[in-house]
């Protein structure tokens, strides 16, 4: 008896830890506060940080595939800028492209990120789509 109810709570017990979505070693480098660094030939390239800073755009990719978006809360690019940040989400779609949706002041914006680089300190991507729905 004792054996026929350590098999089921074994199997039980080990079923359900299959159930998490545990983050892979690619989603633990990605997962963090990245500060806009610089751009260059369509490369947009961002440093790990531990916060966002009040005057840089951003992006924070989260667990369970939600992220915030740092960026200008106003269609005007003409320092002074203000910043803010919005919710969204992000997956990835192949080994090295992401697709990120969030909303913005202009409405929701999906965009497809190509990953060139990224280490523990570093993130370089290259835009390839961007779709938005702008509010009416």
């Amino acid at each position: 008896m004792k054996k026929v109810f350590l098999v089921i709570f074994s199997v039980l017990f080990g079923s359900s830890f299959s159930s998490f979505n545990l983050p892979n070693e690619k989603d633990y480098k990605l997962m963090a506060v990245w500060v806009f660094s610089d751009y260059e030939d369509e490369i947009i390239k961002y440093v790990k940080s531990e916060s966002f800073k009040k005057d840089e755009s951003g992006i924070e990719f989260k667990k369970n595939g939600k992220l915030t978006k740092r960026q200008n809360v106003g269609s005007c690019g003409t320092p002074p800028i203000t910043y803010g940040n919005y919710k969204g989400s992000w997956k990835y779609t192949s080994d090295s492209t992401l697709t990120i949706k969030y909303d913005y002041w202009g409405g929701k914006s999906e965009q497809d990120w190509e990953i060139i680089e990224l280490n523990s300190n570093s993130l370089k991507i290259r835009r390839s789509g961007y779709r938005t729905d702008e509010k009416k």
